[in-house]
């Protein structure tokens, strides 16, 4: 199967009313390469969180009723060929 980020922490943390943003776990996946994230949640500071990474890295927000489409794949596409 394709590669995945493990989010099991987050259920925890959620459950604690703290902050559960996926960054701590895509990060963790992905060490210093650069990245792509596609997703409808994100954290308060996530985005600052990103830039501030050593990394190139693209976020795509996606609408939760319709998720990833054509757009984003494109988009996604046509910046990793920078690398």
């Amino acid at each position: 199967g394709l590669p995945y980020a493990d989010f099991r922490y987050r259920l925890k943390l959620l459950r604690q009313g703290a902050d559960a943003s996926k960054l701590d776990g895509i990060e963790a996946f992905v060490g210093s390469d650069p990245f792509v994230w596609i997703d409808d949640e994100r954290f308060p500071g996530d985005r600052e969180r990103m830039t501030a990474l050593p990394q190139p890295t693209l976020f795509l927000e996606s609408n939760p009723y319709v998720g990833i489409t054509r757009e984003h794949i494109a988009r996604a596409a046509e910046w990793v060929t920078r690398f």
